[in-house]
Order: C-alpha cells, then sequence, then structure tokens
C-alpha cells in the first residue's frame, strides 16, 4: 500500500513517501478529501494519540514501537500494554536508598499516591540533577515503593538511535492516552523537550 501511495504521489509530483496529502489518501481509501484533511489536523483524534507524528516536511512517522512490532511480525499479548509501551529495565534499588532525600522524596510518594487513588492524570514530578545521579534509580525505586508500573517513554531504539524530539512527544502523548489509570508512572528523560517551543511541522 505504501508503495502505491510513492507512486502515485511521485505521478502527481509529490513526495515519494507517506505524507499528508487528503486527496491521495483520499482518493486510496474512497472517502472525502476534506473529510481526511479535518482528521490529520494537529488537534483531531488520531494525530493527538501519539500513534504517529508528522514531520516539518509533511512526512507521516509511525511511533517507532508500533513499526518495530509490526516489523517482527509480532501479535498483541494479553497485555499490549507492555509491548507498546516497554517497561523500565534493570532492578530498582529499595525505597530506603534515598532517605537522605529526606522529608521531599515522601511528599512526592504522598503526591502521586494521592492522585492514583483519585484516578487522576497529569501530575507532574521534575526531577533534576547532572547525570549519574541517580534520577532514574529514584523513580525506579517511587514506582516499586508505590506499587506500579514505571514505563520510559521513547526511549533510544534497539540500535542505540535517540528519538527526535517529534518522536519524544508524541510517544508521550501515547502514553498519556493509553497507559492504565492509578496504576503508572511515566519516565519522561530530558525534559527539557517539554518546555522549549517546538519548531516541527503541526502535529508534530
Amino acid at each position: 500500500m505504501e508503495s502505491l501511495f510513492d507512486r502515485l504521489s511521485a505521478a502527481r509530483g509529490g513526495l515519494t513517501c507517506l505524507h499528508r496529502d487528503p486527496v491521495l489518501i483520499g482518493l486510496l481509501l474512497g472517502k472525502d478529501p476534506d473529510a481526511i484533511a479535518a482528521r490529520l489536523t494537529a488537534r483531531a483524534t488520531l494525530p493527538a494519540s501519539g500513534l504517529f507524528h508528522f514531520g516539518s516536511d509533511g512526512r507521516l512517522h509511525l511511533h517507532r514501537r508500533l513499526v518495530v512490532l509490526s516489523r517482527a511480525g509480532t501479535r498483541p499479548a494479553r497485555n499490549f500494554y507492555d509491548q507498546l509501551l516497554g517497561i523500565a529495565a534493570g532492578s530498582p534499588p529499595p525505597w530506603e536508598a534515598f532517605a537522605h532525600l529526606g522529608r521531599e522524596a515522601e511528599i512526592v510518594a504522598a503526591l502521586l499516591r494521592e492522585a492514583m487513588t483519585r484516578g487522576e492524570s497529569g501530575v507532574h514530578v521534575l526531577l533534576h540533577g547532572a547525570p549519574g545521579t541517580g534520577k532514574t534509580s529514584f523513580a525506579m525505586a517511587l514506582a516499586l515503593h508505590l506499587g506500579v508500573r514505571l514505563r520510559p517513554v521513547t526511549e533510544a531504539d534497539d540500535h542505540d538511535d535517540e528519538p527526535s524530539r517529534a518522536e519524544r512527544l508524541s510517544g508521550l502523548r501515547l502514553a498519556a492516552r493509553i497507559a492504565p489509570r492509578g496504576r503508572t508512572l511515566l519516565l519522561f528523560d530530558e525534559a527539557e523537550d517539554l518546555f522549549v517551543p517546538f519548531q516541527g511541522g503541526a502535529g508534530g
């Protein structure tokens, strides 16, 4: 299907890759191009899901993990969250290992515990410090202390290629939408990506 899309797009003078082209997508699906265009706006349900994002040139990029699973022919497991989101690797240190953080660590734990009890989402804790100071280890210990899963958001792939900012933000949107509420902590490394204005294309 993608090859057919590329050939038709090239014949129309467009990009030879999957990209935002409502007319061509509408032609292949037998749908109204205006309806397709409406579904591909940045605030529409499908792009907001995080399953894909658009680059600044309009190219459509699927979520990395979804591509890996599809290429491997992996069938959805009973817990598809683990397959799609992944889980933090490694053994967490005991909660007591962070006793030196004092009252602040207990405040963080109490805040998140209360939010999870109420089923609230979007409660954020910003950990800062130089590399190697134990931020990820603390997040792992915190999740274990609370009895929930810690899920990393769009980390390096199997080839150690770092994801782009657009991929990371798309992964965060996806994880926030599908992770079970009250049972999940999301680990979003390099949080500065959230605070710097994005210069990519709409929906990126």
